[in-house]
């Protein structure tokens, strides 16, 4: 391939694993949402922040 992945997942059982450990880190990023979207007016961004 041209363009290989920068991480290759091998083996059925290992693959498996890693879609359902992200799965439920999606799960609980999505239940924490609205804090994490409201902790940017919550905390000013430091000065220059993004320059």
């Amino acid at each position: 391939s041209n363009n290989p992945p920068l991480r290759l997942i091998l083996g059925s059982m290992v693959y498996d694993l890693a879609m359902d450990t992200l799965k439920a880190r999606m799960a609980t990023w999505e239940e924490w949402e609205a804090v994490s979207r409201a902790s940017e007016k919550a905390i000013p961004a430091p000065e220059r922040y993004g320059v």
